[in-house]
């Protein structure tokens, strides 16, 4: 799973303690948990389709009184969906011979309120070197000795889900050290046993294989998105919201827009470094962040990935990955709110031209409005030619 809880910098913190001087730079952050790779296999389902966003507020307990909830400290906007005998494997991936890592979970208890979940306990588990759960607070640490992994060597285990009844996030912190520098780097994926949504999503993908419509509780037929969104979930563009829905009259982020332009595009592999500094890895954009960067249609020091998308930057993107083609004639008539100076300008006439759109009306564009989940797949659904549906 890749994404940690937000107010631990989205999916990645870093422990700083002395660092001597050595001949061999230590790695950035990014560098370093590439060395890690963390998979967890459901049959049927993939661990795409099994990102939940959902909004949780997640509270620590005051460790001098234990019985008091203290305000938010930390936040997760998302979950893995997985069952309960779902197999995490945990493997030392990267090249570098100088680290190991070890690997702690703490459970976090759903308290009932739909807004935030309650701290189980002042302490996290351990994975023994057997590969067993051990509660922390049995001793500095277990039996045997904490589980380490070096380089080419993996974990396989599942979750402690007996130990935790009722609706739990997990959340497995790995660690990375290297020993030689003093330092240490940590990064998180949150897992929730969430049988009933895996068994939808591998309904629907065996929907999909048999060539039968995916059923969203939120499209009909007869909506102007209904073949774009079936398009979209047909073809790996998006799998809707995790909880039935396809959610089209939400508002599309750009962190969205992107990752669907992305999927639709086959999901390139992104070479080089991370350019945005508010985009970690464990974002679900991650990889269309980079991409994009790659590709020319977003640029800067920051992604932004949850500003709203408007009518103007999604044709920008989509005009963009078209190759940015000239428009001749003068782009003033086209409407009265888009000026012929605009940035934006070549991409709305170029999108007018390719059928994407017609404005809103009444010889408006509305560039600042701000463009839903069902608009954004209906653009790329036009931009594909309308493919026809299985």
């Amino acid at each position: 799973m890749k994404k940690p809880l937000a107010a631990l910098t989205a999916c990645a913190l870093c422990a700083m303690l002395a660092v001597p001087v050595l001949a061999a730079p230590l790695p950035e952050l990014e560098a370093a948990l590439r060395n890690i790779r963390c998979e967890s296999y459901v049959e049927g389902v993939p661990n795409k389709d099994r990102y939940v966003e959902r909004e949780l507020t997640v509270l620590g307990r005051n460790p001098e009184d234990p019985a008091r909830i203290d305000t938010p400290v930390e936040y997760a906007s998302f979950y893995y969906a997985v069952e309960r005998d779902t197999m995490i494997t945990l493997t030392g991936a990267g090249a570098d011979s100088d680290y190991f890592f070890t690997v702690s979970m703490t459970p976090y208890l759903f308290d009932g309120t739909d807004k935030y979940l309650a701290f189980e306990g002042a302490q996290a588990c351990l994975l023994d070197a057997e590969g067993n759960w051990v509660d922390s607070a049995l001793g500095s640490e277990p039996p045997g000795g904490v589980m380490t992994l070096s380089a080419g060597e993996s974990v396989s285990f599942t979750l402690p889900v007996e130990e935790f009844e009722g609706d739990t996030i997990f959340d497995l912190q790995i660690t990375v050290h290297y020993p030689v520098y003093e330092h240490a780097f940590w990064t998180h994926y949150l897992y929730r046993v969430d049988e009933e949504l895996v068994a939808r999503l591998r309904a629907e993908r065996e929907r999909e294989e048999a060539g039968n419509p995916v059923q969203f509780s939120d499209v009909e037929e007869g909506d102007y998105f209904y073949a774009p969104v079936q398009w979209a979930a047909a073809n790996g563009v998006s799998s809707g919201m995790g909880d039935g829905s396809f959610g089209a009259d939400l508002t599309c982020t750009r962190g969205q827009i992107l990752t669907f332009l992305h999927a639709a595009q086959g999901r390139p592999q992104a070479e080089g470094e991370n350019p945005f500094s508010d985009v970690a890895e464990g974002d679900y954009y991650y990889d269309a962040a980079r991409w994009a960067a790659r590709e020319g249609l977003v640029s800067g020091p920051e992604f932004l990935g949850d500003t709203p998308c408007t009518r103007a930057s999604a044709m920008t993107y989509l005009w963009k990955l078209a190759g940015a083609p000239e428009q001749p004639g003068d782009l003033s008539l086209l409407f009265a709110d888009v000026d012929s100076g605009a940035d934006y300008a070549p991409a709305v006439a170029w999108a007018v031209r390719e059928g994407v759109t017609a404005g809103t009306g009444d010889g408006i564009f509305s560039p600042d409005a701000n463009c839903t989940r069902g608009q954004i797949m209906t653009y790329l659904y036009l931009t594909a030619g309308q493919p026809s549906l299985p």
